[in-house]
């Protein structure tokens, strides 16, 4: 789907669990051809293990690799160090780049690195967000998933999952992890990777954002119910972790008011519940559609498309949430369509 015409550098953030093999990932990503026009973000040069890749030391924080990437470690602020990048570069202090990946702490949330892509004002300027990538590793995911709310998370906000290690794993493991994979997140892509060789990196990297929202399109096809808003299914889990998700068509579009009034009703009441939000909107008085995204309690501002990504042009919204139920997302929809005037949410019970 074309995201419209801008000059907005793409950031990828890939997390996963302690040992899941994020730094073997990322570097049999960063000596693939397609990827050497890309910027890295890690914690410590140290963990990552990039030592026979370096060829030149811009400065003691930023080197260049034999790949033609980039490499930075992470200052106090990723807000900081992504003003630096953009700077740098501006300035030809170092090479230029199409892309930004960042890797996380084994045991970090993702979401305050998300929230940062989303809300900070000169970030937004100069970068976009195309996703976050969970690795999970075969040998021990599962065992994960059941006992660190940690795992379960990234799983369930992750926009690609990546299997790791399944050279060693039998693949009745494999297989089981898949399926629970599944269960936790079915609209994530799944791609399996061994010593961090991807068949496809850039599946994995570039802007795959409404992957899912394609996938409900073609879901509806046959459906010929017309609905005001409609629950294209779900999946509830929680004897193990509470994630549910679930996907909504609208008929009609959205008014400004409307959407503002339903932003403010899920931030007040459930933000912290709402793991992701993602989708597209046409509103009533703009004839090009608006892809939209949220990260718990934060919302991006909705971003005009230069086209529909599915013939039907309506409106699809996916959700991934802890403990909300579809009636009440379903209920809350309704809010989108209110008109101009409305000063602020109503109580849960009656809306959420």
């Amino acid at each position: 789907m074309d995201r419209g015409a801008h000059t907005h550098t793409g950031v990828t953030v890939i997390t996963g669990y302690l040992g899941s093999g994020k730094t073997t990932l990322l570097r049999g990503l960063l000596v693939h051809p397609d990827l050497r026009d890309t910027a890295v973000i890690v914690n410590e040069f140290g963990e990552v293990g990039l030592d026979h890749l370096l060829v030149e030391s811009g400065s003691e924080d930023v080197v260049l690799l034999d790949s033609g990437c980039l490499c930075c470690t992470m200052s106090d602020s990723l807000a900081d160090t992504l003003a630096d990048l953009m700077f740098r570069r501006a300035r030809r202090e170092i090479p230029g780049f199409r892309r930004v990946v960042i890797e996380t702490s084994g045991l970090s949330d993702p979401a305050p690195i998300l929230h940062c892509l989303l809300t900070d004002r000169l970030v937004k300027q100069h970068y976009r967000l195309d996703g976050l990538v969970t690795v999970v590793d075969a040998l021990h995911g599962l065992e994960q998933l059941d006992t660190t709310a940690e795992a379960v998370k990234q799983v369930a906000m992750a926009d690609r999952l990546a299997i790791s290690k399944t050279d060693l794993a039998a693949p009745e493991s494999t297989g089981a992890l898949r399926t629970r994979l599944e269960e936790l997140n079915p609209r994530a892509p799944i791609l399996k990777t061994i010593n961090g060789v991807v068949d496809a990196p850039l599946d994995l990297i570039e802007d795959r954002m409404t992957h899912d929202l394609d996938l409900a399109a073609a879901g509806n096809d046959g459906d010929q119910e017309k609905a005001e808003h409609r629950h294209d299914g779900t999946h509830d889990h929680s004897a193990h972790s509470h994630v549910g998700t679930c996907t909504f068509e609208l008929a009609r579009p959205a008014t400004w008011a409307g959407y503002d009034y339903w932003v403010r009703l899920l931030k007040q009441y459930r933000g912290a519940d709402l793991l992701r939000m993602k989708g597209v909107l046409q509103f009533e008085d703009r004839a090009a559609p608006y892809f939209v995204q949220s990260v718990q309690h934060v919302f991006g501002m909705p971003e005009p498309l230069n086209d529909w990504p599915w013939p039907d042009q309506r409106g699809r919204l996916v959700f991934i949430t802890l403990d909300i139920d579809r009636a009440a997302l379903a209920r809350s929809l309704d809010c989108l369509y209110a008109p101009a005037g409305i000063r602020r949410p109503v109580s849960a019970e009656d809306a959420l």
